[in-house]
């Protein structure tokens, strides 16, 4: 048997060289038990290259190698409407449009003055089993950030051109800006993920712009070699001379729980409370 493995080995050919294992001097072959398990798998290697090349020089590739074009487009027809079901219900402290970040990353302005924590919720009543969603929801815990999609609910009707608050207050064509106000309502929103809670089926963000009670119609991982561009140019946006400037709001100055120092306001009151109950 390994005459015949030596024999076959010395004769094969493997990506154009021919292997001299029976030429070995005796005194440099391992001892048979280690020799023939390594011995085995070169030559089924050798072996099968062989039959892949000898397979494409005769044109013997397998049926799906040599099946022609494929038209599967055809046999289906693209839908005037599409039905989408809620995934999770958004749980945030914005319970109004004014003081709701106008991006996940945008805080002046925002309820708190600062990024807040929100919770998506899943609905196992609407996709399926809670089974099926703690299954779904595995491995999603070792990403960063994550994008989350909404439907705005609470909008009504659409309007080609827009007023953004940013830049010079003029007209903008409605695709070329991020207005909530759009023909399928639907947001998208990158945000961090802080952590994943498969038993309760709940995933805690850092950072949402979602009012409490928005629709999640779907969860994806954001992934930096293909969601990240950072050279890329921003239109309009890039003829803005002072980049940090501040934001046109309708609803300037804010109402109180929404001016800068509520935060400080809040605090204040916090303690003076403590205090008095102490």
């Amino acid at each position: 048997m390994r005459t015949a493995l030596l024999h076959h080995a010395h004769r094969t050919a493997f990506a154009g060289q021919f292997h001299t294992i029976g030429a070995i001097a005796p005194a440099a072959v391992p001892p048979r038990r280690a020799r023939l398990p390594a011995l085995g798998v070169a030559v089924l290697q050798m072996t099968l290259a062989g039959r892949v090349g000898r397979c494409i020089s005769r044109g013997a590739l397998p049926k799906r190698a040599q099946r022609p074009p494929q038209v599967h487009t055809d046999a289906f027809q693209t839908p005037r409407q599409i039905a989408l079901t809620s995934i999770a219900v958004v749980r945030s402290p914005y319970k109004e449009r004014f003081g709701c970040p106008r991006q996940p990353s945008v805080t002046k302005g925002v309820l708190g003055a600062k990024a807040a924590d929100c919770t998506l919720e899943f609905l196992p009543e609407n996709i399926g089993s809670q089974e099926k969603i703690r299954f779904a929801l595995q491995d999603l815990e070792g990403f960063e950030v994550i994008w989350v999609i909404s439907y705005l609910h609470m909008n009504e009707g659409w309007s080609a051109r827009v007023t953004p608050p940013r830049g010079p207050r003029r007209k903008r064509g409605l695709f070329a800006t991020r207005a909530p106000h759009r023909p399928n309502h639907l947001g998208m929103s990158a945000c961090r993920l802080v952590s994943v809670d498969i038993a309760n089926l709940r995933v805690l963000v850092h950072g949402l712009d979602l009012l409490d009670g928005t629709p999640v119609v779907d969860v994806k991982p954001y992934v930096p070699y293909c969601d990240s561009f950072p050279g890329a140019r921003a239109g309009w946006l890039d003829e803005i001379e002072d980049q940090a400037e501040a934001d046109h709001l309708s609803y300037w100055p804010p109402p109180k729980h929404l001016s800068p120092d509520a935060v400080d306001r809040e605090a204040a009151d916090g303690e003076e409370k403590v205090l008095q109950e102490g």
